[in-house]
């Protein structure tokens, strides 16, 4: 005879309370704003100040430039179908997003296009002191990934 699979059964204990909330599976940052770590707690908040923070200063470089740039830009906060997204932002050449992970952490994830700014925020990424908080996402078809959130949501669609 043959090794036998686990019932399902046996799994879902763990799913159930780790990920779920009457029976329905929780966005991460969620798990983790209610976690007993209060490193992990705090962990939330911090994630969620320095996007914000950086994306205002994003928004400002992108405003400087001398064409009008096409932005997304969505709270993902109520969308259960993707459980790692707390907001998206992109433009033609750069993503910007904040995730936390099924490990609970918080990460902010960006990702160049032939961008024009590309230096400058590395810079300013790189020389302040939250450095592990951040993480370059690798999008082999950026283009298709632009656009497909443009025709996917189209309300959260402006110019800059």
């Amino acid at each position: 005879m043959g090794k036998e699979l686990l019932p399902k059964s046996w799994f879902e204990p763990m799913v159930t309370t780790k990920f779920t909330y009457h029976g329905v599976l929780r966005k991460n940052f969620l798990r983790a704003k209610s976690s007993g770590n209060p490193n992990v707690r705090m962990d939330v908040e911090i994630g969620e100040n320095l996007y914000h923070r950086y994306l205002d200063i994003i928004k400002k470089l992108i405003s400087d430039l001398p064409e009008e740039t096409l932005i997304y830009e969505r709270n993902c906060k109520g969308d259960k179908s993707d459980l790692e997204s707390i907001w998206q932002f992109a433009t033609p050449t750069f993503m910007f997003n904040h995730i936390c992970d099924m490990k609970e952490r918080n990460l902010i994830e960006y990702c160049f296009h032939i961008c024009p700014l590309e230096d400058v925020i590395m810079k300013r990424i790189l020389n302040e002191g939250f450095r592990p908080y951040f993480k370059e996402a690798s999008k082999k078809n950026y283009p298709a990934y632009y656009h497909f959130m443009l025709k996917e949501y189209p309300n959260c669609v402006y110019k800059l």
